[in-house]
């Protein structure tokens, strides 16, 4: 018997090795029947369900694994606008305190400002 390859020597094909996968199952098959029971397309529809059985349980794994991932976007919530509101407020509000003139004070007492000062 002559066999013949028409893939590159060397280079792994994209579904992995079919031929150990068949032969692999092929003998795991004859341990419950004989060889006469047993065909090429029964072999093929056994290695076919088990690599579908192991690509969905891949694709769970990796579901899984998404799932229990915690992922943390910074996202404007209301909470953090509230709070940078309020933030902003009390802000403005001790920088008018500080700024603002002494009761009692006149206004021509306090010390213009400097756009103001230059201008006149």
């Amino acid at each position: 018997m002559v066999t013949v390859s028409t893939s590159e020597a060397g280079k792994a094909y994209h579904h992995g090795d079919l031929r150990a996968a068949a032969i692999e199952t092929g003998l795991a098959l004859l341990e419950t029947r004989t060889a006469d029971d047993l065909g090429l397309r029964e072999i093929a529809r056994t290695v076919a369900a088990r690599r579908e059985a192991a690509a969905e349980a891949e694709r769970l794994r990796i579901a899984r694994e998404l799932h229990d991932t915690p992922i943390e976007i910074a996202l404007p919530t209301v909470d953090n606008s509230l709070a940078a509101i309020a933030a902003a407020r009390d802000a403005a509000a001790e920088e008018d305190e500080q700024d603002a003139p002494a009761p009692g004070d006149s206004l021509r007492d306090a010390a213009p400002s400097p756009a103001v000062a230059g201008a006149v």
